[in-house]
């Protein structure tokens, strides 16, 4: 409903539209401009970002536990959530824990799916 708005509102020339791609596909784009924008925000979210986007996570799912993954944004945005309700210590554990579960259950898929003869 919202789209037909704005788009019959352009279209009367009521309003005037620009578009811009704000997707960051980090597998396409690479992960550069990702780390530069976290370098020196620690594990908060970075007062100044150069380029607004929007990061999808396509691929391999960022958490703590995967190396292979770049997951600093999606970590960051975790912690904030959490440390709203839990403090800053509360928050680390509330992650660890999210983490430790999704860990425990790839593993418990793993063994449970092994074939036995």
């Amino acid at each position: 409903m919202l789209n037909y708005h704005i788009h019959s509102m352009t279209q009367r020339g009521e309003i005037k539209t620009a578009m811009s791609n704000l997707q960051h596909i980090w597998g396409h784009h690479g992960k550069e401009e990702l780390v530069q924008d976290c370098r020196g925000a620690g594990w908060h979210f970075p007062k100044t970002i150069k380029r607004p986007r929007i990061a999808h996570f396509c691929g391999r799912k960022p958490f703590l536990f995967d190396y292979k993954a770049y997951s600093r944004p999606v970590t960051i945005a975790r912690l904030e959530h959490h440390r709203a309700h839990n403090g800053e210590l509360g928050a680390w554990f509330s992650v660890l824990q999210e983490d430790c579960e999704r860990l425990l259950s790839k593993v418990k898929r793993r063994v449970c799916s092994v074939p036995t003869q």
